[in-house]
């Protein structure tokens, strides 16, 4: 039987049997059950069991331990902290067998849930269990690698392969005790990184849970270390990923680096750059255009979160936004997401975007980004950039495909005459 099993995925109820048991309970319990909280977007949960608060404030990447019951069939309810409004609840026949761990997680705009049995057997003395979940449904499949300290991608061990958000593994992996580097990728890749984790120990005989879960940006992860009856070590990223924008009157060339790490040397207007791997944190972009420095504030790259440096206006006394990218997937399996980053110096005015003449962005400003909105998906799509100044469209495309959860970017770029659209896929 797989050991991690998908609790129906109902907002408000669901029905599933829940074995609890050993583990964490004092010997008068008959049954033990523990909630760890892998969700980002619901902030602290509280744990209610039978209309009666079991366990408060569990925070994303803690447990609220195991909780002991009677026999029997007990109504489970999460909340967020201080609400009585459920999120999710589930009645769950509990028995004295073995300890359960509930992983609570987000996926589809919702709350839902997954159970461990903490009953696989321990391995031999020298090695340890993994079995891994996929609690990111933004970062999509991924692969997961232990390697050496030094060891390049290439020369990891592949333990997981291919799982799926909202799955596991599917069965635990035995592998040496000792300490690893973890390293997560898209799902067939080794060049598309989304976690580097220098240090992840593995006990003799320990038997383990990683759980991936999602960041900011949307691709990169982060993940949890859950020991079955034990302890929780976060596993958290210290990158960011970030592009470089040219948009740079006169096709003006511009180079970029953040941290340490190159964006690009010398690029012609305009420009979209790809996504790279950087150390999160705080620095001073080193910026040039038309090989000039241009002097610019330190900026702060949070960890796991997307960026675009967008370096736009005349040469001479050209600026830079600092644009935050939310590649998170749409919620619906029906919508896609789009914005407008304006950076099109024709003039000062705002622009609107439309997508099949109803507005989706009004009032972008030059240098600036609308907030991601969730539009129908389709493959008769219009999408329109307008100045309200100019009786014509700055920009016009005609049966565009929006595919159902891609996440797109409309780029207004250039000056005077030489404005252009762009329409990014970005995901």
């Amino acid at each position: 039987m797989n050991p991690l099993r998908w609790l129906p995925a109902l907002l408000l109820s669901a029905t599933v049997a829940l074995i609890g048991g050993c583990g964490g309970a004092s010997d008068d319990d008959d049954a033990t059950v523990r909630v760890i909280n892998a969700s980002t977007n619901y902030g602290a949960l509280d744990l209610h069991v039978d209309d009666t608060l079991r366990s408060s404030a569990i925070a994303y990447g803690q447990t609220s331990g195991y909780i002991g019951f009677e026999a029997g069939s007990h109504t489970t309810t999460l909340t967020r902290t201080g609400s009585t409004t459920a999120l999710s609840s589930v009645s769950r026949t509990l028995s004295s067998d073995y300890g359960t761990t509930v992983i609570a997680y987000q996926a589809d705009g919702s709350l839902k849930t997954a159970q461990l049995s903490d009953s696989e057997s321990a391995p031999s003395s020298g090695r340890a269990k993994l079995l891994v979940f996929n609690a990111s449904p933004d970062a999509g499949s991924v692969d997961v690698y232990l390697s050496g300290s030094s060891d390049t991608l290439d020369n990891a061990t592949l333990v997981a392969s291919a799982v799926s958000a909202g799955s596991s593994s599917g069965s635990y992996t035995t592998v040496g005790s000792g300490t690893y580097r973890l390293r997560i990728a898209a799902a067939g890749s080794t060049t598309d990184l989304r976690l580097d984790a220098a240090s992840m120990t593995l006990d003799s005989q320990g038997v383990y849970a990683l759980v991936v879960t999602p960041t900011s940006g949307g691709v990169l992860v982060n993940s949890l270390l859950v020991r079955q009856g034990g302890a929780i070590t976060q596993l958290d990223t210290d990158l960011a990923r970030v592009r470089l924008v040219s948009a740079v009157a006169s096709s003006g060339t511009v180079g970029a680096a953040f941290n340490g790490s190159t964006l690009a040397t010398s690029v012609a207007s305009p420009a979209i750059g790809s996504y790279a791997l950087v150390k999160a944190g705080s620095a001073t972009p080193t910026i040039s255009v038309n090989g000039a420095s241009l002097s610019t504030a330190a900026i702060t790259l949070a960890a796991g979160s997307d960026s675009t440096l967008l370096v736009w206006g005349p040469a001479a006394s050209a600026s830079l936004s600092v644009i935050g990218d939310d590649n998170r997937l749409p919620a619906s399996s029906t919508s896609a997401k789009i914005r407008l980053i304006h950076g099109a110096s024709i003039n000062s005015n705002p622009l609107t975007l439309t997508a099949n003449y109803s507005a989706v962005a009004e009032n972008i400003a030059l240098g600036a980004a609308s907030t991601p909105t969730s539009v129908t998906a389709g493959s008769s799509t219009t999408i329109e950039v307008s100045d309200t100044t100019l009786s014509t469209a700055l920009y016009s495309v005609s049966d565009v495909t929006l595919s159902a959860r891609g996440v797109y970017t409309v780029f207004m770029l250039g000056s005077g005459s030489s404005v252009t659209g762009a329409l990014r896929k970005e995901r």
